[in-house]
């Protein structure tokens, strides 16, 4: 049970001190009342007097307990415990005769936890009754199941084999980025994908950590449970809690991971235009952002003060935030709404829904339907790596007999003999030009054959394929001699020791 602090959750304003003394508020966390107490919540008198077990307040270390979000208000994880594990009717009733309840009792919880061995499942149960200063009670309740055994199933040794895969592929990763780490320097997080590396790592290690720690907790349970054959008091709330903390974990791992598997597209033409086009448009949209949402949050204060008071949507900021989205989703209630103010609420509705809907939303599809049609229209900003998939194919293609192998390549070592060496290390293509005198075209061919591939070996496919060319298209106008056909091979020289 959670009592308001009588002297610090409200104050009488002097005006009405006349009127009345003592008013009520909600307890808040900062406000609620942690002293000891006499029986009828009387203050001690003397220091020999016995604190009744139900008036003693016992913190959250005590109790292991932790903060609860109620529908009403914020609750602290101490406060003052009757246990009912036995005689619970007269215990009720010794509590009603003392007024146990008072007005500045803010929320009463009642915690137990159970467990059903046919579906191998926890359960921690907490039914609250909140309640209000000016009288009333809110009911709440929230159940949290949770499997806190795993290994005892006939998939058990899978599943423990899974966590020690992750641990070591966790070392691994590790090891890996840090040597990246230490060669890269600070540039190491100028990379969207080393950022994402270490963001795996990062929640690998808290998931880690969580695992332990809810390991521990379970056999803590256990031990509680083997010592009272199950009818003690167990408090499931912090194994449920690291459970999900644990889930959380899991679940921002997997997303990033699965993000990585993005890299893998980026040899796709598409999604090689969709980068370019939002590498284009960061810079206008995060500007344009700044203003939506300025505007946004404009009209969002706007229905907070409007509607407030009157509906539970627009109560807080964050409701009314998560109520405007929803308007822009063509959910709402506007029969409620017009009933608050008639005449302002629909003209500033309308405005809502013109300013968002149709002029604020539209301006931002323009602004990525322009950057998109110029990284469409401009071919160079687009890389080749899409080429590799083409690669792929045509090596399984030929690996599974659908085309021929390609030809062996040779290599040119000395004058009038040749070498074979094996496909990885050469590129043997044939090249056909028309060229009317091969004597000129002897010393440029031959000067190019004889330098070294391997130290530029772009450069001078491009020197030779250029003056190929040249010696063509001169030839060709000034059709002196007849036309001739030379086969040209790109091969690659290699000096031998």
């Amino acid at each position: 049970m959670h009592k308001a602090n009588p002297t610090k959750s409200c104050e009488v304003p002097p005006p009405m001190r006349t009127v009345t003394s003592q008013c009520a508020a909600y307890g808040e966390v900062s406000n609620e009342d942690s002293e000891n107490y006499a029986r009828f919540w009387q203050t001690f008198t003397s220091h020999h007097t016995l604190i009744p077990p139900e008036y003693k307040y016992l913190s959250p270390d005590q109790l292991k307990g932790l903060p609860f979000w109620g529908k009403m208000d914020y609750y602290g994880g101490g406060g003052y415990v009757i246990p009912l594990m036995d005689k619970v009717r007269d215990k009720l009733v010794k509590i009603r005769d003392d007024g146990w309840v008072d007005r500045h009792t803010r929320c009463i919880f009642i915690e137990f936890g159970i467990y059903n061995a046919q579906v191998n499942l926890f359960s921690a149960a907490t039914l609250l009754a909140e309640f209000m200063p000016g009288g009333g009670i809110v009911p709440y309740y929230h159940i949290d199941p949770v499997r806190l055994l795993y290994y005892h199933t006939t998939i058990g040794f899978f599943i423990l084999l899974c966590e020690i895969s992750f641990f070591l592929f966790t070392i691994y990763f590790t090891i890996r980025e840090g040597r990246e780490m230490v060669r890269q320097g600070r540039s190491y997080f100028g990379s969207y994908w080393n950022n994402a590396e270490f963001a795996v790592l990062l929640f690998s290690y808290v998931g880690i950590f969580m695992f332990f720690y809810r390991l521990y907790l379970v056999t803590q349970i256990l031990e509680i449970f083997t010592r009272t054959e199950g009818s003690g008091y167990v408090k499931l709330q912090e194994a449920v809690l690291t459970d999900t903390c644990l889930l959380y974990c899991l679940s921002f791992l997997v997303f990033i991971s699965t993000l990585k598997f993005l890299k893998l597209l980026r040899f796709n033409k598409r999604m090689n235009i969709l980068s370019a086009t939002l590498q284009k448009c960061a810079e206008e949209l995060r500007s344009y952002g700044v203003c939506l949402m300025i505007v946004f949050c404009s009209f969002v204060i706007v229905f907070w003060l409007l509607l407030g008071a009157y509906m539970w949507e627009f109560s807080t900021f964050i409701l009314s935030f998560e109520s405007c989205i929803s308007m822009m989703l063509k959910k709402f209630k506007y029969q409620m709404m017009e009933s608050v103010s008639p005449i302002f609420l629909p003209i500033v509705f309308f405005t809502f829904s013109l300013a968002t809907s149709i002029i604020l939303i539209n301006i931002l599809l323009t602004i990525i339907i322009q950057c998109f049609e110029e990284v469409k229209h401009k071919v160079t900003q687009q890389t080749g790596e899409f080429e590799i998939v083409k690669y792929i194919i045509n090596r399984l293609k030929v690996a599974t007999g659908v085309l021929p192998p390609p030809p062996k390549p040779t290599c040119i070592v000395s004058k009038g003999s040749t070498r074979d060496y094996p496909k990885h290390q050469l590129l043997d293509q044939t090249l056909f030009h028309k060229i009317t005198d091969p004597k000129k075209s002897k010393k440029g061919l031959s000067a190019l054959l004889k330098e070294d591939p391997l130290k530029d070996f772009n450069a001078s496919l491009n020197k030779l394929i250029f003056v190929a060319n040249n010696l063509y298209s001169s030839n060709k106008s000034s059709r002196k001699t007849s036309v001739q056909t030379v086969k040209v091979k790109k091969t690659v020289r290699f000096k031998l020791k």
